[in-house]
């Protein structure tokens, strides 16, 4: 006769026998997926080639624990993989709205920051000392007073054919006035007109050429002025281009083996000795570029480390749980400055992108897919293989406005969608970039074979959790 089953009868109960211990610290945790066989073939499968479009669709249901035993292995993945090199972005000299990006070994960007913060520091101290110096005085000095030797001599020479034209040569506030001198007497304008027509006329014609000659003279003044000026910026540019190479030596030493770094480094010290009234405590000169360079100069100077990958041990792992277009691909800030939104290279912010980039990176699809834009901007990502910061309004065409266009950043990762099998057939047959991006799929099943070898792995994995 047919009866109701109790629930101690339908129970399956573990006993301590089957599961090899009473307590989960009394086993060794595992990092592996547990009964999840088919799905761990394809993920390996997956992060094995290293070809664009072999990016990978986790599809379960929920419960089925593929979030937690995602991050489990490739958290253990990734042990064994490089850590990725550290970026940052630098004040472009040339291009003031591009700033450039720079690669560096993992955790060198940080010091790469320190070092050019100290280096500035150091050419704001020393190069004002060095034109304080009694040698640069001196040779200051020697070069003013030989080209203003020559100067007086062309004046002497100017003022000797005068006198043998019969004229005299008064500096005026205005300018030169020529007076005729008769019989060792300058003649006045009454006296002038008295002359007998003859006499004024060839008085007026030598005066002409007298003229001609001053003019001639006061070109050779200013091209004398200007040879001048040329000569002390050349001294200038001497004094502070040997202060500055005592001061990068051991910079190029350092990074010798990094060319953006030592071009960046050839940039800094020309456009110090650009504008060495800022490290001479003087006037700023002009400045050009955006209006933020203009009201902090020294700002251009500073390091922005994107991604500092110093804390790293092998490859990183990204669990992206808010995947809006701005945390994946990263962001410009902006302060308002007197009424007005500005922004600098300083400014620019990490996606997650930039983070996992080198590892791997893990999105909720069903999140991803509700946020505006964050698909597209992701899809743009893996089919170019690099990241472009720049903002969605901008991108898609809604207004344009003047901002920074950053250097785009190479890009080498696994992404990693996590969801309902329903979004990966939804996304498969409405989509074309879906097929071509996420050829690798790995579904997680919703039953596994209930034996002792399953049973003591399944508590290696909940002691796995409860370490962490």
């Amino acid at each position: 006769m047919a009866r109701r089953a109790t629930v101690e009868e339908v129970r399956a109960v573990c006993t301590e026998e089957e599961l090899g211990c009473a307590r989960t610290d009394e086993i060794a945790p595992l990092e592996a997926i547990v009964g999840q066989e088919r799905a761990v073939r394809a993920l390996e499968f997956g992060l094995e080639i290293d070809d664009r479009g072999f990016n990978i669709f986790v599809a379960g249901l929920p419960g089925t624990g593929k979030n937690t035993a995602v991050q489990s292995f490739l958290e253990n993945v990734a042990k064994s993989k490089p850590t990725p090199p550290d970026w940052c972005y630098v004040y472009n000299f040339k291009e003031p709205y591009n700033p450039r990006a720079i690669k560096l070994p993992p955790g060198k960007g940080v010091a790469f920051a320190r070092d050019m913060k100290e280096f500035i520091a150091a050419a704001r101290r020393e190069i004002p000392r060095a034109f304080e110096s009694e040698e640069y005085a001196k040779k200051r000095e020697e070069t003013v007073e030989s080209f203003n030797a020559r100067r007086s001599q062309l004046f002497a020479a100017l003022h000797q054919r005068a006198h043998e034209a019969g004229f005299l040569i008064q500096p005026t506030p205005t300018g030169l006035y020529i007076i005729p001198v008769i019989e060792g007497e300058p003649v006045k304008d009454k006296d002038f007109a008295n002359l007998p027509p003859e006499q004024q006329q060839e008085i007026l014609r030598r005066r002409e050429e007298l003229e001609e000659d001053v003019a001639s003279t006061f070109r050779e003044v200013h091209q004398i002025e200007r040879e001048a000026n040329q000569a002390i910026r050349d001294l200038d540019r001497q004094v502070a281009s040997f202060v500055l190479g005592l001061l990068v030596r051991d910079l190029t030493e350092k990074y010798a083996a990094i060319p953006a770094v030592l071009s960046h480094l050839e940039a800094v010290q020309e456009d110090i000795i650009e504008n060495l009234n800022l490290f001479r405590g003087g006037q700023e000169g002009e400045q050009k570029g955006p209006p933020w360079a203009r009201e902090d100069p020294f700002r251009r100077y500073e390091v922005n480390v994107l991604v500092d990958n110093s804390g790293i041990a092998g490859a990183p792992v990204v669990m992206e749980y808010n995947p809006t277009y701005n945390s994946l691909i990263g962001r410009i800030e902006r302060e308002a400055y007197f009424g007005a939104l500005v922004t600098d290279f300083t400014m620019i912010r990490a996606g997650s992108l930039h983070k996992a980039n080198g590892g791997y990176l893990v999105i909720p699809v069903e999140e991803l897919l509700r946020n505006l834009f964050a698909w597209d901007g992701l899809k743009r990502a893996l089919r170019e293989r690099q990241v472009v910061i720049e903002d969605a309004s901008e991108r898609f065409g809604f207004f344009t406005t003047k901002t920074l266009q950053p250097e785009p950043i190479p890009l080498n990762l696994k992404v990693i969608l996590l969801g309902n099998p329903f979004f990966y057939y939804l996304l498969y047959h409405y989509d074309p970039d879906f097929q071509e991006l996420f050829k690798v799929k790995a579904e997680f099943g919703t039953r596994m074979d209930r034996n002792p070898e399953n049973i003591r792995k399944y508590a290696a994995f909940f002691s796995m959790l409860c370490e962490k």
